[in-house]
This record gives structure tokens, sequence and C-alpha cells, in this order.
């Protein structure tokens, strides 16, 4: 196991203090309208069931600017997902990594845009990010995905979202890069929005791992690790994560599928179970039974 210095504990029980507690923050929604009279909740489980019929997609939003090792400046631009008809205040967002060599326009639209349209009709705002990816831009990447978490907390109140609920999800090389960043959102790198923080309240990976397991310590975010038996890519270091995570009292979700491989097939096989595990695992570890509400509206996330 990594040993942790007094000043890395110290640090990361900071970090978890700026966020409270999930008892405190959901009391909070109640009075500042994360529960609002015009969004439908109770037996229609919001956040755990698609219970809105469209979805707005505003595409090529700039969040940030990568700078290239010849000094060209590049765009950092996502799609972002939105339930139409929400009157939601301070909604829960997903951030989604795809995996590398991905582009969320061209190469797989359909699959990028799936995830987000899935967590934006269960209320969630969902944005499908374009970064760095590819071999050898695993620093880029995590910078890419904190630049995005910033401008979330910088555009709060534009989009009604919450600060204090930003989940990093990813698949495959973007699953990396979400673990990356809910274990070490410290290093900001230089993609934009500085001034803000770079941490989140969750990771989810999807075929992935954490590459760096010395980063995991006290005080982390919950994660939940969804991989195949056969990915023989990542299910030995999905497992590594999840037993790293747990040895130091973290929460972390495991979701075996007993066939699958890695994506593409796996991902466009389970999507729509996949993104409902994801929804009741940040009710569960992020937003808390106030705020979800299963099926029978007994107040239980199971």
């Amino acid at each position: 196991m990594q040993a942790i210095t007094p000043g890395e504990s110290s640090r990361r029980r900071s970090t978890a203090r700026v966020y409270g507690s999930v008892i405190t923050a959901t009391l909070l929604a109640l009075l500042v309208g994360v529960i609002s009279p015009g969004t439908a909740l109770g037996r229609s489980g919001r956040y755990l069931d698609p219970i809105f019929s469209s979805v707005r997609r505003d595409a090529n939003l700039v969040y940030g600017r990568a700078i290239h090792t010849d000094g060209s400046v590049e765009k950092l631009k996502l799609d972002l997902y939105r339930p139409v008809g929400d009157t939601a205040r301070n909604r829960p967002v997903v951030i989604f990594v795809h995996g590398g060599f991905q582009d969320t326009t061209t190469k797989d639209p359909a699959r990028n845009r799936l995830v987000g349209q899935l967590f934006a009709k269960r209320g969630f705002v969902a944005a499908v990010i374009d970064y760095r990816s590819g071999a050898g831009v695993d620093s880029e990447a995590a910078w890419d995905l904190r630049a995005a978490v910033r401008w979330f907390r910088n555009n709060a109140s534009l989009y009604r979202v919450s600060p204090s609920r930003i989940i990093a999800m990813g698949v495959s090389g973007g699953a990396i890069a979400a673990m990356t960043v809910t274990f070490n959102p410290e290093d900001a790198g230089t993609s934009g929005n500085p001034g803000y923080s770079s941490a989140v309240a969750a990771g989810i990976s999807l075929s992935g791992t954490a590459s760096e397991l010395y980063n995991i310590g006290f005080d982390e975010p919950p994660i939940a690790m969804i991989v195949a038996q056969d990915d023989v890519a990542f299910y030995a270091g999905t497992l590594a994560t999840c037993e790293e995570t747990k040895a130091f009292g973290n929460v972390c979700e495991m979701f075996v599928y007993p066939e699958g491989g890695h994506p593409p097939p796996f991902w466009l096989e389970n999507s729509k179970k996949i993104i409902e595990q994801s929804s009741r695992f940040i009710c569960r570890n992020v937003l808390g039974p106030v705020v979800c509400r299963d099926r029978n509206g007994d107040g239980r996330v199971d």
C-alpha cells in the first residue's frame, strides 16, 4: 500500500470538507431548488428513470484551449445535453470522456451522443467532451478533463448545475482520464478556466482503470468500475483499482459482466443497462435518497 504523508492526508480531508457530507448536500438541495415544483419526483424516479421525453443538445461549445508543442492553439469543445422542460436548479452533471482515438462528432457520433441523451432524459445535465487522446498524451487528457470540470463551475448559474455534484465518467482511454482526475484533481494543467477547483464528486470507469494507483489515498470520491470479465486489457487493472480504493476506506462499486470484451462492442451491447447502473450509483453515493427516489417512491436506492 502506498504511504500517505501527513500533508497529503490533510489535503485530501480538506478537499472532502469543501463539499461536505451527502446528508448536508441533499438537505440543502431541498432549500435551494434541486427539487423544484415543476420537477417530476416520487414514483417517477428522477435521476433513476428516463422521465423526460426530449433532450436539447448544444453542440461544439468551447470549454478550453489546448496549447500544442509547436505553439498552436486548439479549441476544446463539448456537446451539452439538457432535459427539455426541466425547471430544476443545481442539477448534477455527468462529464463523459470517450475512448482514445475517437471524436464526439465524427468517428462515433451515435455512441457518444447516446450517453448524453440517456443521462439527460433522467434529469442530469450531461456533456460529451473532445480532448487530446491517443498514445503518450495521458497528462494532456487529464488536463483537458479538469478544464471541463472547471468550465462547469464557472458556468454553474448559466446552466443551472450544482458545482459540488460533477461526476467524471469515461470509457477505455477516457476512463483512465476520469480516474486520474478523480484521484488527483490538483494538477490543473493549462487547458483553461483557472481559479476553480478540478475536484469531482465521483468517478465512473467503463472498461478502464486508474493508471496512477499511488494517487489513491484517504477521503477519495466514490468510484464505480464497470467491466467485462473477458476484457483482457483492463479486467485485472479494474480489480486492482477497486481493491486499492477500498483499502483506504473509500467506496468502490464493481459491476462485472461475464462477457462482452472491450468497447466498442461491450458498450454498444450494454449501454442502457450501464447508464442505469451508473445513475443508481450516483444516487446512492452522491445525491442521496432525498433527491433520488426509486420506482416505488419509498426513498431506497438499491
